[in-house]
């Protein structure tokens, strides 16, 4: 009888657990960001390439997390510590932060203010 609990009990949690990470992985999900609404609340994370794009009128360089896990790629403008950013460029790193909607000339775009960075490889590969 006691290995039929200890067997239910495993059961139960395994349910909970895979249940708490599917709830995580649906709020992360930034098109969720309800219309009108400029910074997600919290902490987000994404996981993704460091690349640099020219830098902009005013001088400051700017640096694109592109995210290719979902269906298509997520492309997030990054802010932070430009050194420590520039050491990372071309690096697959997991950052985390608070969200926000920037408007620019194109469009629409997010904007992920580094709170935490973790390096997870020296290469972006097409699998990762």
């Amino acid at each position: 009888m006691g290995s039929v609990v200890r067997l239910l009990a495993c059961f139960v949690f395994s349910a909970v657990a895979a249940l708490s990470a599917a709830a995580t992985l649906f709020a992360q999900n930034p098109a969720r960001l309800p219309a009108g609404t400029s910074q997600a609340p919290g902490r987000y994370v994404a996981i993704g390439c460091l690349s640099r794009e020219a830098p902009s009128a005013a001088g400051k360089p700017a640096f694109v997390l592109t995210d290719n896990r979902g269906d298509k790629p997520t492309i997030y403008e990054v802010e932070g510590d430009e050194k420590q950013l520039d050491l990372h460029v071309g690096h697959y790193l997991e950052l985390s932060g608070a969200l926000s909607r920037s408007k620019t000339a194109s469009g629409e775009r997010l904007v992920l203010k580094v709170e935490q960075l973790i390096w997870i490889a020296s290469t972006c590969s097409r699998s990762a």
